[in-house]
C-alpha cells in the first residue's frame, strides 16, 4: 500500500509539472506589462516595488506674499475617474467630490511662517475607491531655512600610526 501511495504522488507532480509547462507562456514571449496599482484590490498581485496608491498626482507649490506670509496652492489630478477626491492642505480638508481623469482641483491657503524660522507645510489628496482609501502627499518647506549645525568631527589615530577624520551627529 506504501508503494501505490508514493507512486501516486509521483504521478501527480508530473501532471502538474506537465501542465504547467503548457499554459506557460514562451520564454521569447515579453512579459505582461504591470497592472496600475489604482484597481488593485485585496490578495491581487502587485509589480515588485510598486505599493498600491492614489492614482492621482499632486503638486505643493509655497508663493512668497509678503513679510511671512505665504499662498500654497496644492494641485491634484486623478489618472482615473474617481469617485471621491478630498484635497487635504495645512489641516484643512475639503471635499471635491467625484472628478474624471485629467480634471485638476486646486486648494489655495494662506499660512504664516512664525518668527522667521520657517516651516514645513504638508498637503495630498486622498482617493476613495471602493472600501479602500489611497493618499498622496506632497511638502514644502515656508520661510527661512533652519541653520545646519556644525558637526563635530573627532580625530582618531589608527594602529599604523595614521589618523582618520571621524564626523558623528
Amino acid at each position: 500500500m506504501q508503494l501505490r501511495t508514493v507512486w501516486s504522488w509521483l504521478a501527480v507532480a508530473a501532471c502538474a509539472t506537465a501542465c504547467e509547462s503548457a499554459s506557460a507562456p514562451p520564454a521569447s514571449a515579453p512579459p505582461a506589462p504591470a497592472a496600475p496599482s489604482a484597481g488593485v484590490t485585496r490578495g491581487e498581485a502587485v509589480a515588485p516595488g510598486e505599493k498600491p496608491s492614489a492614482p492621482v498626482a499632486v503638486t505643493l507649490v509655497a508663493r512668497a506674499v509678503g513679510g511671512d506670509d505665504y499662498e500654497l496652492t496644492l494641485t491634484a489630478t486623478p489618472s482615473v475617474d474617481v469617485p471621491a477626491l478630498e484635497l487635504m492642505l495645512d489641516g484643512r480638508t475639503v471635499a471635491a467630490g467625484a472628478t474624471s481623469a485629467g480634471q485638476v482641483r486646486t486648494l489655495r491657503v494662506h499660512v504664516h511662517a512664525d518668527g522667521g524660522l520657517g516651516r514645513d507645510v504638508a498637503g495630498g489628496a486622498a482617493v476613495g475607491t471602493g472600501n479602500h482609501r489611497r493618499t498622496r502627499g506632497a511638502v514644502a518647506h515656508v520661510g527661512a531655512q533652519a541653520a545646519a549645525a556644525p558637526q563635530r568631527v573627532q580625530i582618531i589615530t589608527m594602529p599604523d600610526g595614521s589618523e582618520v577624520a571621524e564626523v558623528r551627529p
